[in-house]
């Protein structure tokens, strides 16, 4: 199972790299479009976000910029209305200290919560506990999301 993991972070960070910006996906968040969190117990607020939701598979694929140089990922599969566990339903959840993801940590236990979904926003929270490849880990609690999106 982790290597399935490590190979889907790997394949997400592809991915990444080859997404170019679309207008209306990177969203400023705002009073009514929101993504905060706590890292080992410092709180965090995006200062943008990009979500989207792939129609071939229906996953769903959200990037956080944080302050500085931090990154946050969320990947859910067949997303809908629902709680996602990262070690059960294929879910991926990252966070990067640095925007070139050379000091990643992934998720190996935590969960999604997708508490809506309409025509163009998605919310709900997340907490996971994220490892890096030298064994440290980044705790990361009361996450919270409410983003625009597109389908793609």
């Amino acid at each position: 199972m982790k290597k399935a993991k490590t190979l889907a972070f790997i394949l997400f960070i592809i991915t990444l790299g080859s997404c170019r910006k679309q207008d209306g996906y990177f969203v400023t968040p705002t009073s009514s479009n929101i993504f905060s969190l706590k890292v080992d117990g410092v709180t965090k607020t995006a200062t943008t976000n990009f979500a989207t939701i792939y129609q071939t598979n229906n996953g769903l694929q959200i990037i956080a910029q944080l302050p500085g140089t931090e990154m946050l990922n969320i990947m859910v599969n067949n997303v809908a209305v629902g709680t996602f566990d990262v070690v059960n339903s294929g879910t991926v959840l990252s966070y990067s200290t640095d925007s070139t993801y050379a000091n990643s940590y992934l998720g190996g236990t935590g969960t999604v919560t997708i508490t809506s979904i309409t025509n163009d926003t998605i919310a709900g929270t997340f907490q996971f506990v994220a490892t890096n490849p030298n064994g440290l880990n980044k705790i990361i609690s009361e996450g919270v999301f409410k983003c625009k999106y597109g389908k793609i």
